[in-house]
């Protein structure tokens, strides 16, 4: 199909508009290309913020754990505490009864009835092997017989002073292992005291790593909000060409049409013309070329 013959003044917008087009194109081509450079640096910002999120909640799951740790730890601190009072208050009753068994048992020296018999041995050995006075016999006499009744009164008292010595030993016993059992508890007690505040340091460096990351994420939400606002002006100066460049189009494309219809309504009043008029037909020609060097034509019936 032969291309419209458009006026001068219309051929010389056509050509303005497309040499505007030419231009706008190759600076939407290098818009195109600035903007997606820009798309690729906020996917890499979102991508590192994902990724500083995950680290996030791992770390802050983390937290959770040593929080509940320290809740845990917390609440043996507390059963030691009673344990500990429990202990302290059975030592103090083993000691108190420990004082109690030693005031049982006879103050002072006391010959046994070993002591005793040897005693009387020998001193019935001095009455039969030496000669003496009167009165030194019957106070060695007095004596034995003293010592008999000590021995007797000694060998009741033997039971009595052995099952005393046993409970005095069976009550220091006790103390020792009240003692031992407090001791025990205490240890324990300082060493979960010594985690908790362990786990409780930790809780707090972990909140700061995880403040940090928060922070990190900010920055870079920040970092990817102003790309983001560089993508919209892009975009924006982009749709504001591409406007441009449509209105353009439209515009020649309009011409154009303009132009064919102008034609088409004038070859359709030739032929309504009385046929054989060549004459008449060669001057219309003529004058249609004429007038669309001018300007619109409008052709009348």
């Amino acid at each position: 199909m032969p291309r419209p013959v458009l006026t001068e003044e219309a051929e010389r917008e056509d050509r303005e508009d497309r040499d505007a087009v030419y231009r706008a194109e190759g600076k939407l081509r290098d818009l195109y290309n600035r903007r997606a450079a820009l798309l690729d640096q906020v996917h890499a910002l979102s991508d590192g913020q994902k990724d500083l999120y995950d680290e996030r909640q791992r770390r802050q799951a983390a937290v959770e754990d040593l929080y509940q740790s320290h809740q845990g730890l917390g609440a043996r601190l507390s059963e030691l505490r009673r344990a500990r009072d429990s202990a302290r208050s059975k030592l103090d009753e083993s000691v108190v009864a420990a004082r109690l068994v030693r005031g049982e048992i006879p103050k002072g020296d006391h010959a046994t009835p070993e002591q005793l018999r040897k005693e009387i041995e020998n001193l019935e050995v001095r009455q039969q092997t030496t000669a003496l006075p009167l009165k030194e016999e019957n106070a060695l006499i007095d004596r034995m017989r003293s010592l008999r009744t000590q021995l007797v009164a000694a060998d009741k008292d033997r039971a009595a002073i052995q099952a005393a010595l046993a409970k005095r030993k069976g009550a220091e016993d006790a103390v020792r292992a009240r003692k031992a059992e407090l001791d025990a508890i205490h240890e324990e007690f300082e060493r979960v005291r010594v985690e908790r505040e362990r786990a409780m340091t930790g809780i707090r460096d972990r909140l700061v790593d995880v403040g940090g990351l928060l922070a990190q994420m900010r920055e870079k939400a920040k970092e990817r909000g102003a790309v983001m606002a560089r993508v919209d002006a892009f975009s924006d100066e982009i749709r504001t060409l591409e406007r441009d460049v449509n209105t353009r189009l439209r515009a020649s494309r309009d011409r154009r049409l303009e132009a064919k219809r102008t034609v088409g309504d004038y070859n359709r009043s030739v032929r309504e013309n009385v046929a054989g008029e060549g004459a008449y037909a060669r001057a219309a020609d003529a004058q249609l070329e004429e007038l669309m060097k001018r300007g619109k034509v409008t052709l009348r019936g």
